[in-house]
């Protein structure tokens, strides 16, 4: 489980999960039970990750982004590392499928405001 995870967020992550371990395990060995949850979660849902037969290409990109944004918070940063892309790739690929941050849309019009006055 330790391996086929990303660990996204970084080293520390992982140091993190391995002290959780080792602080809870009752035996000499780290069982799967002693990980974390969402570790432990997100190990079972890659296993069972499947794509409809009529999606293209262009709508598993388009959801593969989505996802990943929605799981970053929106953290374009973040999601561009966790995709393995540059961010301004993920920008490129965002406008192409037209994903709008929904953050974003609410802050445009204040900042246009003060732009005009």
């Amino acid at each position: 489980m330790l391996i086929r995870n990303r660990w996204a967020g970084n080293v520390r992550e992982l140091e993190n999960a391995i002290e959780r371990a080792v602080l809870v395990t009752k035996g000499a060995e780290i069982q799967p039970a002693d990980l974390p949850e969402t570790l432990r979660e997100g190990t079972a849902s890659a296993a069972e990750f499947v794509f409809p037969a009529h999606w293209s290409l262009a709508d598993i990109e388009k959801m593969a982004i989505l996802q990943t944004l929605q799981r970053t918070n929106w953290n374009k940063q973040e999601a561009a590392s966790i995709l393995g892309l540059y961010r301004p790739t993920l920008y490129s690929k965002m406008k192409k499928h037209e994903i709008n941050d929904p953050g974003r849309q609410g802050r445009q019009p204040a900042a246009a405001g003060r732009g005009a006055s």
